[in-house]
């Protein structure tokens, strides 16, 4: 039997809104709308709403229709995830996400069309799901040319405006740079310490 999911009270307040959805990459309705914040580690997107922690599918379904979602499993109709997107998202029984999760191995081609070769799929660490790698990779390019177009600066306050200012990753440089001396540093002042003690 699975757990139960924590049930979800109370009217979102505008503020409690825009901070679940600036952490979702909203397309139009039919595309994966993925959640952009750090994920459960399981797969799915966790959010922490009223001092409790929840799959973030589940809190787009009750922001969404204003209703907790039924007590069986909500499914993604589009087998990601990180996705929020509650037209995405079907009620169904245990066992038939089970069953559909079964079903999943022989299926030929991804929801967005891409052929599942051995080569264009990977098993996913945590839910043990084929998934498609071309759509990954489509996600991941998004996910960094949204980083490098909206963000002129990093954290520390660098210029990151122009390309050679970030790595392949999006990170910043300079941040590289600074973070590997004050790591030599660390390890300099370590062993120091360390002889001394000898």
């Amino acid at each position: 039997m699975p757990r139960m999911p924590i049930p979800l009270e109370g009217e979102p307040t505008q503020e409690e809104l825009n901070r679940f959805w600036s952490k979702v990459d909203i397309g139009d309705q039919y595309q994966c709308w993925p959640w952009t914040a750090a994920d459960g580690g399981n797969g799915y997107a966790k959010f922490r709403w009223r001092k409790k922690l929840h799959q973030a599918h589940r809190v787009a379904w009750y922001f969404h229709y204003g209703v907790n979602p039924p007590d069986e499993t909500l499914d993604h109709t589009c087998d990601y995830g990180l996705c929020v997107n509650p037209n995405h998202l079907v009620p169904m029984s245990h066992g038939g996400n089970t069953s559909k999760g079964q079903a999943n191995r022989f299926r030929t081609h991804c929801v967005q069309g891409h052929e599942l070769t051995e080569s264009n799929t990977y098993t996913h660490q945590h839910n043990r799901t084929r998934m498609c790698v071309t759509c990954d990779e489509i996600r991941k390019s998004q996910k960094t040319d949204r980083r490098k177009d909206t963000i002129d600066t990093c954290k520390r306050g660098h210029d990151t405006s122009f390309p050679e200012a970030r790595n392949k990753q999006g990170h910043c440089k300079e941040c590289i740079k600074l973070r590997n001396a004050e790591r030599r540093d660390y390890k300099r002042q370590w062993k120091q310490e360390k002889k001394k003690k000898q």
